[in-house]
């Protein structure tokens, strides 16, 4: 999925997730990532594996409809993402663009996956979670699903706007693939600060939001007509 194996093997040697190769099934390979509650306790599992029929990853979940997170908990910055494979891809981009290396970045963020939708549990954990923030990255996917959850915390009376409306909140979106592990997956590493739109959400201009929805919503147009051909 366009993850470094370095990275790879420091996720696997922190106990963030364990890499499976399975030859008795036809090579199937997996990759199993632990939820765990806020408190560190162990509450389930996410198995990600290769369909070798599809030729595409897919995803069983038995984690109770828990988010999964990794990095330091109690560090000041938070950075929020769809699925695991993006929060990974946000350490391996981070990792590049800033020059930092990936203890640094484990150590300074929470990287958190709300694994493809909100729900009132996700929405405590985060909450929690938000209460020692100071920087807020939101890097939902660049689609009509990303723009509503970036929404949960940009608009009044909305879900998490309580709790990061005097912080700085950056929105982190691709300016031509779906999501961040889109971005690994498909252009070299020294092209991912060309490819990244970054916006504080509270200090720009309206306007340059308002871009960035523009943006969204003629990618999501390209998308819905390329599958209706």
């Amino acid at each position: 999925r366009g993850i470094d194996k370095d990275l790879l093997n420091s996720l696997i040697k922190k106990d963030v997730f364990k890499l499976f190769r399975n030859e008795k099934k036809g090579g199937r390979q997996e990759i199993n990532v632990a939820i765990k509650d806020l408190n560190e306790n162990l509450q389930g599992v996410q198995v990600n594996y290769f369909n070798i029929y599809t030729k595409k990853w897919d995803k069983r979940d038995y984690s109770d409809g828990l988010i999964t997170f990794f990095g330091n908990k109690n560090a000041s910055n938070i950075l929020i993402t769809e699925s695991f494979f993006d929060a990974v891809s946000a350490v391996q981009i981070l990792a590049k663009t800033k020059n930092k290396n990936t203890d640094e970045l484990l150590n300074n963020f929470t990287f958190v996956s709300v694994n493809g939708e909100y729900s009132n549990l996700k929405d405590k954990m985060i909450k929690e979670l938000l209460k020692n923030k100071n920087k807020i990255v939101l890097a939902h996917d660049n689609d009509r699903s990303g723009t509503k959850f970036d929404n949960y915390y940009l608009e009044q009376d909305n879900k998490f706007f309580e709790y990061i409306k005097n912080k700085e909140v950056v929105l982190l979106k691709a300016k031509n693939y779906k999501d961040l592990n889109d971005v690994v997956k498909n252009i070299d590493n020294n092209e991912y600060e060309k490819e990244l739109q970054v916006v504080n959400a509270f200090n720009n201009s309206q306007k340059e939001k308002e871009n960035i929805e523009l943006a969204v919503n003629t990618k999501v147009k390209e998308q819905e007509k390329e599958q209706d051909n």
